[in-house]
């Protein structure tokens, strides 16, 4: 099984302002030799994005708290 790193997905075009009314902005980088790299989304649901944030998340001690 390969490794799976966030922060080197494709990620989405640059926008100005939120893509909807209610949710929050999700950032993951990453730093290594190749540069910098990073994820983006919006309030993401599932996937890669959502599993490593939410890891973060509880490794914080955050969990519980209101997620978006």
């Amino acid at each position: 099984m390969r490794p799976c790193y966030p922060a080197r997905r494709h990620h989405h075009s640059c926008r100005r302002g939120p893509p909807g009314l209610d949710g929050a902005h999700w950032l993951i980088e990453l730093s290594d030799a190749d540069g910098l790299h990073f994820a983006e989304r919006w309030s993401p649901r599932d996937g890669v994005v959502r599993d490593t944030g939410m890891a973060l998340i509880t490794l914080a001690g955050l969990a519980g708290e209101d997620i978006y």
